[in-house]
């Protein structure tokens, strides 16, 4: 029974968390991938 209670622990609070950072991670790479492209698409225009 307690292996049970851990592992509901686990999948209730670490899960979620881990779901979000993973979330953060991936937005701040394609984030930081589509702002590159996109300064050097606008690159010599007037802004």
């Amino acid at each position: 029974m307690p292996g049970v209670v851990i592992i509901v622990l686990v999948l209730v609070l670490l899960g979620p968390v881990a779901v979000m950072m993973g979330g953060a991670a991936w937005s701040a790479l394609v984030g930081g991938l589509v702002g590159d492209d996109a300064d050097q698409r606008a690159e010599g225009q007037p802004v």
